[in-house]
């Protein structure tokens, strides 16, 4: 493909002819039920090229490329369809568009296109699953105008940058590189840069891409960014600015030199300018490692030309520690594994600078984009002034106060006959002290954080509300990794011990304590919202000036935008104020002729339930390693299936048999509330389980125990999905699944007299789906070969391509 352009497609004519010159709508809840087929993309592109001069093709595909990209199915898809119809001229009179679509354009320059015309609120989480894909993100900073698609990207970076101490790897190409065909990065890192493209399209000129790798997961390897970087003829100037700044946080940069680079024996004003786009400044004052290779050039010229770099850079870098090499065809592989393990020496052994977006100045190149945003250290300057806290009662009182009076009240349930007057006496006294106390909060002082919290509901503006609930996560998760190091620390330093044992407990009962996110803050104003002054006004309204329309307001903004809300915790199971929820899921869902479905997942801890309903629904619902969900999530979304609308509502749920120490003793009972709570409620169960093992059997067993609740139901019999994980032979293992399942279940109603599975619930072939390992493993690829079988080299999960 050729990346310089020609007269036959510019840029502006790309961006005009695929996604057009006008912002397309997108509405963050809504999701497509259809599968993005070669015909499919016809009949979607086909009203767009009946027009006489076309324009934004492929606008009607945007919510289609959405789900795709979600679902990580590689985006090529659209290059392949393209590719198809130019190869079968399906289109005679508008043949020649697809033509050039093929012949200059790659999945990396309509992802560019994509981008650009991705609302302002929903790109963040769009980037953040391309991040999760292992996608590099592109960043088009052409001199033009077009450069705002760059720097819309760049700014949304922030989120990702901030949230770990990536270390940055740099790789920089000057203009026509045709001896790079295949990305250096792509041939240094062949697994992390997989996703990198071998061909050079329309937009790489005056671009970017950056691919961010979390840690290893034994943190033997820091947060790792991994960026190509493309130069023109001419250059951008915004390019350049990007690269001063980029290029300071950098711990090792690889520069590539050919025989284009020279006039004669003099370097070129091209190549020097690139040099002086390298930042003197080194982040930390850290030494970095600055290579040059020499690519195409023939040993007997390599030596000047080594003179002559050499005396550019110990001008310029007099801090820096410099290596020049030439790259030969027979001696790649053993220059290449040099280079990886020098790398992960630099990048491990010294305390190398990350990406420190508070030390980064992006005002002169983002412009306003950048101003008028919450402080990155807000929200640590807000807790500074509360003061040290020790439990999340310290904060969230009132929600503390309503969680005792709960139990209280479960206590008065339990009172039997037979209990002295004394004990129900003193039940009712509690309960009337605790909401002394509750009520009393108004007469307390403003709590410096709950302010700031405040002050974001009050903007109404869901940039502000993601950006604080990513500090809040930011925040808290850097104490609880710190808690998390400690307990391993004792764990592997010492000898178990009574006292090792208590310290242990401690710093776990002190990690729940700061297991805190945004839907704490929610759960409190509520709480505040619905106690009630004397004057008739609220305590949230005294304290903080929100009154109840403003907070149900703001978190119909939160839900609308697609953001998920826990309706039970995970402690407590204490749902969200029931008249609250009501009255905002009212202003969301108003149209009373739409069918409401309620969709749940259950099934054990860490088999993957969140991750899979974001996949199919865009849910945004917390996912890592080990217990993630606590509770019960929520996400409001609305679709169009078979020509009727429908609102749906997508459950999550906690994992059954949780190895969290302070669920064991009531795990039993924890796992027959949700898988209650899921029956109940859902018009589609989906019970999601590693395979077809034990497991599958004790979440059956589980739900037998609520056959009754089901005779109760008002609405029809739920129908239940069957999700089996990491089958081998999917198509093969299908029949005997859900054969297996069927009996499974056929047993258990028949164990319950006068209980027929057929009048409870539907469970059908199609219903049991098998899904192969999502994963492959390899070794970390920014280990040096001759680290293979170092212990500290562990296997990690590589995500599926979306580019290719």
């Amino acid at each position: 493909m050729n990346g310089q352009g020609s007269p036959d497609l510019t840029v502006d004519d790309f961006f005009k002819l695929s996604f057009g010159l006008i912002p397309i709508e997108l509405d963050p809840t809504e999701f497509v039920t259809n599968e993005f087929t070669k015909e499919l993309f016809v009949s979607l592109i086909e009203p767009s090229l009946k027009e006489q001069n076309p324009t934004g093709i492929f606008r009607n595909l945007f919510p289609y490329l959405v789900d795709i990209i979600s679902r990580t199915i590689p985006i090529a898809r659209l290059v392949n369809y393209v590719q198809e119809i130019n190869g079968n001229n399906d289109f005679d009179d508008v043949y020649q568009i697809f033509q050039r679509f093929e012949e200059f354009c790659t999945s990396r320059d309509f992802l560019i296109a994509f981008l650009d015309k991705v609302p302002t609120n929903s790109l963040s989480k769009i980037i953040n699953t391309l991040v999760a894909a292992n996608i590099p993100i592109p960043i088009y900073l052409s001199n033009d105008t077009h450069s705002q698609k760059g720097l819309k990207v760049l700014n949304e970076l922030r989120d990702i940058i901030v949230a770990r101490k990536y270390h940055l790897f740099i790789s920089v190409n000057q203009a026509n590189i045709d001896y790079l065909k295949t990305p250096f990065t792509k041939q240094l890192y062949k697994t992390y840069s997989n996703n990198r493209e071998d061909y050079s399209g329309i937009c790489n000129p005056n671009s970017i891409d950056i691919s961010f790798h979390a840690a290893s997961e034994n943190h033997s390897r820091p947060p790792l960014a991994i960026s190509e970087i493309y130069y023109d003829e001419p250059s951008s100037s915004t390019l350049s600015d990007t690269v001063k700044i980029l290029t300071k946080f950098a711990f090792y940069i690889v520069i590539h030199v050919s025989n284009k680079d020279f006039d004669g024996n003099e370097l070129n004003d091209q190549f020097i300018s690139t040099i002086n786009d390298i930042s003197i400044e080194c982040y930390g004052g850290h030494k970095r490692k600055i290579l040059i290779l020499f690519w195409k050039i023939k040993p007997q010229s390599f030596n000047k030309h080594k003179e002559k770099i050499e005396k550019l850079l110990h001008e310029k870098f007099t801090n820096n520690e410099l290596w020049i090499e030439l790259v030969i065809n027979n001696k790649k592989n053993s220059l290449f594994e040099k280079i990886k393990k020098d790398s992960f020496h630099k990048l491990k052994d010294t305390e190398n600078p990350w990406i420190d977006w508070n030390s980064i100045s992006f005002s002169k190149i983002l412009g306003d984009s950048n101003k008028n945003f919450l402080s990155e250290n807000d929200f640590e300057l807000s807790i500074a002034e509360f003061g040290q806290f020790i439990c999340r009662a310290d904060i969230f009182y009132a929600s503390y106060c309503e969680n005792v009076i709960e139990k209280l009240r479960d206590k008065k349930h339990l009172e039997t006959p037979e209990d002295s007057q004394n004990y129900k006496a003193e039940g009712n006294r509690d309960i009337r002290n605790f909401q002394k106390k509750q009520k009393n909060i108004e007469e307390t002082r403003p709590i410096s954080v709950l302010m700031y919290f405040a002050n974001v509901i009050k903007k109404n503006d869901i940039k502000y509300m993601r950006e604080f609930a990513r500090q809040a996560d930011v925040y808290f998760k850097d104490h609880l990794i710190s808690l998390a190091k400690k307990d391993d620390e004792i764990k592997n330093k010492t000898v178990e011990s009574d006292q090792s044992n208590i310290r242990r407990k401690e710093i776990k009962q002190q990690i729940e304590e700061l297991d805190i996110t945004i839907h704490d803050f929610w759960r409190e104003f509520v709480i505040l919202s619905k106690i009630i002054r004397n004057d008739g006004s609220s305590v949230l309204k005294k304290l903080y000036d929100i009154d109840d329309k403003q907070l149900e307001k703001a978190y119909s903004v939160w839900i609308r935008e697609g953001e998920p809300i826990q309706i039970l915790e995970g402690a407590s199971l204490r749902t969200l104020n029931s008249d609250f929820l009501s009255s905002v899921l009212s202003r969301i869902m108003s149209n009373s002729k739409r069918q409401l479905i309620v969709l749940s997942i259950i099934g054990p801890e860490s088999s993957g339930k969140s991750t899979l309903l974001n996949c199919l629904f865009q849910c945004g619902f917390s996912t890592s390693a080990g217990r993630c969900t606590k509770g019960a999530y929520m996400s409001y979304r609305h679709t169009f299936y078979k020509e009727k609308e429908l609102d749906v509502l997508i459950i999550d749920s906690e994992g059954m048999g949780s190895t969290a120490a302070k669920y064991i003793l009531r795990r039993t009972d924890f796992d027959k509330k949700m898988t209650f709570f899921g029956l109940m409620c859902s018009q589609i169960l989906i019970v999601n389980t590693k395979g077809l093992t034990r497991e599958t059997s004790d979440t059956l067993e589980v739900s037998s125990h609520h056959l009754d609740a089901l005779n109760i139901r008002d609405s029809n019999k739920p129908r239940i999905c069957f999700v089996l994980r990491d089958m081998k032979d999917a198509k093969i293992a299908q029949r005997p699944a859900f054969l297996d399942i069927r009996e499974n279940l056929k047993k258990m109603f028949d164990e319950t007299p006068g209980y027929d599975m057929n009048d409870f619930i539907i469970v059908e072939e199609q219903d049991v789906h098998l899904l192969e390992n999502a994963f492959a493993c390899s070794f970390d690829d920014f280990y040096p070969q001759s680290m293979i079988t170092d212990g500290e080299n562990f296997h990690y999960p590589a995500n599926y391509s979306i580019l290719h």
